[in-house]
């Protein structure tokens, strides 16, 4: 079972992480990839990982399990995961992306990366418990990666279309 559900703290606005001007300026380099310039192989990669994306979201399914022990504290409280079929798939179609030439590319999947992030957040603020503010800080890097994890399914869709337009 793949758990995707690391960042449920907090009920946060995504018209708030927008609003981060460095997410802005990156999706915009993103949005400024020339398709064209890029290897055949990456193109071929990005569209397969978008198929792969699009599979997951429409066979994703809420998972909610104890999350402690019954008679416990926490016994009561439920965590909540999704599943796909698909998150293999999903899984290895990200990590071959890994493996392209282009630096841009690449650059963009580390922002991508939710062990990273994680990582990098745990660092910053110790362990658990954390303060409402280091919950909504936690959250609004998993949207920002997800607005990601979009545009590059996007860039995906974009080589599709280019493929198609080839033959």
């Amino acid at each position: 079972m793949t758990d995707f559900g690391h960042f449920r703290f907090v009920g946060f606005l995504i018209s708030d992480y927008r609003k981060s001007e460095s997410l802005k300026l990156f999706l915009e380099k993103l949005n400024m990839i020339d398709i064209t310039k890029i290897s055949a192989e990456t193109r071929w990669r990005l569209m397969r990982f978008a198929e792969a994306f699009d599979k997951r979201q429409n066979t994703l399914r809420v998972i909610a399990e104890p999350d402690g022990v019954p008679g416990s504290a926490a016994g009561n409280e439920s965590m909540e995961h999704v599943e796909s079929p698909f998150d293999n798939e999903f899984l290895e179609r990200r990590d071959a992306l890994k493996n392209c030439p282009e630096l841009e590319v690449r650059a963009v999947l580390e922002q991508m990366d939710s062990g990273k992030l994680l990582e990098q957040l745990d660092k910053k603020y110790g362990p658990l418990p954390h303060t409402e503010a280091v919950k909504e800080e936690y959250t609004a890097a998993y949207y920002e990666m997800k607005a990601v994890e979009q545009s590059v399914v996007e860039l995906g869709k974009q080589c599709a279309e280019y493929i198609k337009n080839l033959k």
